[in-house]
């Protein structure tokens, strides 16, 4: 089943709304500071995981529906950004800064 390229920009249109959130791209975060957030977290390793199978697949010449990788890479920008978002609603801090005590490079956007 082809996936459509409105199914792609309603994803990246989400990416771009969530990231507009004031405080939520602060810094690089910690994972599991927030039982939920860090649900949000595994599920975007598994989505990435899936993104890593695709890519295998076109290398080793697989025909392989051409926007599925844009889905699954936007998805798991989605994914990784609602445990953000969740940690922030929730006041919970999983900045890499604070849990180490080092400064380093402000990281940019999701993609």
């Amino acid at each position: 089943m082809p996936v459509p390229d409105e199914l792609v920009d309603a994803l990246t249109a989400q990416v771009h709304e969530i990231e507009a959130i004031e405080g939520l791209l602060a810094d690089w975060s910690v994972s599991g500071e927030h039982t939920c957030a860090a649900a949000y977290d595994v599920s975007r390793t598994i989505c990435r995981r899936a993104e890593r199978h695709v890519v295998r697949l076109i290398e080793a010449g697989d025909a392989v529906e051409p926007n599925i990788l844009k889905y699954l890479n936007r998805l798991s920008d989605l994914l990784w950004l609602y445990g953000r978002k969740l940690e922030l609603e929730a006041g919970v801090s999983g900045s890499l800064r604070e849990a180490t005590g080092q400064a380093g490079p402000r990281w940019s956007r999701a993609w």
